[in-house]
C-alpha cells in the first residue's frame, strides 16, 4: 500500500492506497449536470497521470510534431501543458492532512470546485498540495501536485496493481449507467443488465 505526504514537512496526506491504471473517464466533462458525478476512482485506489499538467502552457501552433508527441498529445488543441508529470488521482475521501484554502478557490466554477489549479493546502506547512474537483458535470476527484507531495511509504500491500478492466471485474458495486441526453444519467434496471456480457 502507498501513502502520500507533504514534501515540505512530511505530514501524511492519504490513507494507504493501491495503484490502478488511470481510467479513461478521469477528466471527462459532461456539461452542466445536476451536481457532481461519482468519484473517478474507487476508494482505496490511486492512479498516476503520465502526461504533463498545469503551467507553463504552450500554444499548439508553436510546437513541432516531435515535441507534441513527446508531451503525449496526438490531436490538435489550443494549448498544451509543459508542466510537471506525475499528478496523483485520488478519491476525495482518501485525502488527509489538507484543507480547502478559500483564497485559492477562485470563481471560475459553477456549483463547486473545478480544480483548475491547486486549491487545497497542507494543514501543517500551508503549501498548496492538491486540487479538489466537485463541480457540476465533473467527476469528484483530488489531484495531488507532484511538486509539493511525495510517496511517504510504498509497501506491496494486500492488493496487486490492477488495470481498470480487472478492477471493475474484481470490485463490482457501481451499477452500470448510460447517458440520457447531454447531461443526465439513468441507472439501468437489473433486468436490462442480466444478459449482457
Amino acid at each position: 500500500m502507498t501513502v502520500f505526504g507533504c514534501r515540505g514537512c512530511g505530514t501524511t496526506m492519504t490513507v494507504p492506497v493501491s495503484r490502478v491504471a488511470v481510467p479513461v473517464h478521469a477528466e471527462q466533462k459532461y456539461g452542466n449536470g445536476p451536481g457532481s458525478l461519482p468519484p473517478a476512482l474507487e476508494p482505496g485506489t490511486f492512479a498516476v497521470d503520465p502526461l504533463p499538467s498545469g503551467p507553463p502552457w504552450r500554444r499548439w501552433a508553436d510546437l513541432d510534431a516531435g515535441e507534441i508527441e513527446a508531451l503525449g498529445w496526438y490531436a490538435p488543441r489550443l494549448s498544451v501543458s509543459t508542466g510537471p508529470v506525475g499528478r496523483v488521482l485520488l478519491t476525495p475521501g482518501d485525502l488527509r492532512g489538507a484543507i480547502i484554502a478559500p483564497a485559492l478557490v477562485g470563481d471560475s466554477a459553477c456549483c463547486g470546485l473545478d480544480g483548475g489549479e491547486p486549491n487545497m493546502v497542507c494543514v501543517t506547512f500551508g503549501t498548496p498540495v492538491a486540487a479538489r474537483i466537485d463541480d457540476c458535470g465533473l467527476r469528484q476527484a483530488t489531484w495531488l501536485d507532484p511538486l509539493t507531495t511525495c510517496v511517504m511509504d510504498d509497501a506491496p500491500g494486500p492488493h496487486p496493481m490492477l488495470d481498470w478492466a480487472d478492477l471493475i471485474d474484481q470490485r463490482p458495486g457501481v451499477p452500470p449507467c448510460e447517458p440520457v441526453g447531454p447531461c443526465a444519467y439513468r441507472l439501468r434496471r437489473p433486468s436490462e443488465t442480466q444478459h449482457e456480457t
